[in-house]
């Protein structure tokens, strides 16, 4: 209705494996359709990747993005990590597997230094009002960036 961009992460068993809690086959390539919506991946289990060795990490990452791929005919090139667990072995992954960008649980806005693949991000919960949201989008709530700079200071 407002004309609004989304970016929705799909964890590829949940449809594979049909819970009902979740999309199906249709509802996804429905969803990819829809204009201003884009997908991503959300692993193929949801497991903690960092928990994983390197060829389950690589599997995780290869067999989500070719299910997506082949039910939307869209390419899939970013990631939010499952449970917000990532590391640089786990990056490194992904890129090899032609992803572009990894979505993370850090709070903090998204400048032309950020890595690609450790996009912090700006939470909108449900209980925030109008204006919190509108002070997020236009990046009042930025100054969370450093004080969380500071605490990794040791003084």
């Amino acid at each position: 209705k407002y004309d609004i961009p989304s970016h929705i992460f799909i964890t590829s068993d949940f449809i594979k494996n049909e819970n009902n809690q979740f999309l199906n086959k249709n509802e996804l390539r429905e969803l990819s359709q829809i204009k201003n919506v884009s997908l991503g991946s959300h692993g193929k289990s949801h497991r903690k990747l960092v928990e994983l060795d390197d060829d389950t990490v690589e599997l995780e990452a290869r067999e989500s993005k070719k299910y997506i791929e082949n039910i939307t005919s869209k390419k899939i090139n970013s990631i939010s990590y499952p449970h917000g667990a990532f590391d640089n072995r786990v990056m490194k992954i992904f890129q090899k597997e032609d992803y572009i960008y990894g979505a993370t649980s850090i709070f903090g806005s998204i400048d032309e230094k950020v890595d690609r693949l450790k996009l912090p991000r700006v939470d909108i919960w449900s209980n925030d009002t109008n204006d919190t949201i509108i002070q997020k989008i236009n990046g009042s709530w930025n100054f969370i960036n450093y004080i969380n700079k500071l605490k990794k200071f040791k003084l």
